[in-house]
């Protein structure tokens, strides 16, 4: 059973986290020539300051797609 464990910075409003999982979960089943219900997907959202981009830890992403609040 495959797993796949995304990562990510909150997404901008209008992002359907269910529907990106759905679609991963079809894509990398399809790939593998396995049935949907046996592949997984989890979704973790990393918090301010949770991870490093160069030598910050910004509190709030200057990427206006990723702002947060």
């Amino acid at each position: 059973m495959p797993i796949v464990q995304a990562t990510a910075l909150r997404q901008r409003v209008g992002v359907d986290i269910d529907v990106v999982s759905r679609a991963l979960t079809v894509a990398v089943s399809r790939e593998l020539g396995e049935d949907p219900s046996g592949t997984w997907v989890t979704w973790q959202v990393l918090p301010p300051g949770g991870y490093r981009e160069g030598e910050d830890a910004p509190l709030r992403r200057r990427d206006a797609r990723h702002v947060v609040h």
